[in-house]
């Protein structure tokens, strides 16, 4: 993939390019570039002619696609045959800088990024991987324990990012209610923090629609918050790690996002991974 955008496509990007491809299977790739981005872009020094200074600084471009080679697996292993049914094709690209001279032109800041890896886990590390049938024939292999393996997955990576985006009246809330229940002072049900009142916008990876509906019960979202999502599952399928721009994009059309809005964006994939970005 590298190789196709640094000269394949007539870009014939400079001999200092640096490419670095990324794979995995239905990944959280595009998050992942963000966080890897945030902080090994180099300050090379850059010379503006129009402003007549020098500038420190990287510009990286981050590509996520899925499924740009063959992908379609025989047999009558029907959890093998998942994988080649759900996914759709679909790309993104983001550009990321850190040059001072392009803070006043972009769009988004970068404030957070937390990325959680599970494969320690085997019900995490086997639910999605490769392997071979009885027959011989490799394909990806799709277990029962995805959902077990997501569910921890996100909820993990949601105590990790917590500290660092809610207000502190959310984090004493939940600290008393686990107070409460580990004395058992009270039978009262664990608190879910209110997450609307760190960010304006929540896009989630679209891995499906009981994906959706689960993360919009669990974090007590409204019809408004999963629009965005809901309506690129609906017109353009599972494009897996691209889904949250999409969505973004949805989320641009429409007008929606303003000025210093906070997006929170999601996405998850085998192994079992799940990254956040603000």
């Amino acid at each position: 993939m590298e190789d196709l955008l640094v000269h394949g496509l007539r870009i014939k990007l400079r001999e200092r390019v640096r490419g670095a491809a990324k794979r995995g299977v239905h990944r959280p790739i595009d998050l992942v570039e963000a966080r890897c981005h945030r902080f090994p872009l180099l300050p090379h020094p850059i010379f503006w002619p129009r402003v007549g200074r020098q500038d420190s600084g990287e510009i990286r471009a981050g590509v996520s696609t899925e499924a740009i080679a063959p992908f379609t697996k025989m047999g009558n292993d029907r959890s093998m045959s998942l994988a080649t049914c759900v996914f759709r094709v679909g790309a993104a690209a983001i550009l990321l800088s850190n040059r001072t001279y392009d803070s006043q032109s972009s769009k988004y800041q970068l404030i957070h990024t937390m990325h959680s890896h599970m494969a320690s886990s085997d019900c995490s590390f086997n639910c999605v991987m490769h392997k071979k049938d009885e027959e011989g024939r490799g394909g990806i292999s799709v277990t029962k324990d995805l959902l077990i393996a997501a569910a921890d997955a996100i909820k993990f990576n949601l105590n990790s990012l917590a500290p660092l985006i809610l207000p502190a009246s959310e984090q004493i809330y939940y600290i008393l209610n686990c107070l409460i229940r580990r004395l058992h002072m009270a039978k009262i049900k664990p608190y879910v923090p209110d997450f609307k009142k760190t960010f304006d916008h929540f896009l989630p990876q679209v891995g499906g629609k009981m994906v959706l509906d689960e993360l919009k019960k669990n974090l007590r979202l409204d019809e408004d918050d999963m629009e965005a999502s809901g309506m690129t599952l609906y017109r353009f399928g599972n494009t897996a790690s691209s889904s949250v721009w999409y969505a973004l994009a949805y989320k641009e059309a429409k007008g929606r996002i303003k000025n210093g809005d906070r997006v929170w964006q999601m996405a998850f994939g085998s192994g079992f991974k799940c990254s956040s970005v603000i």
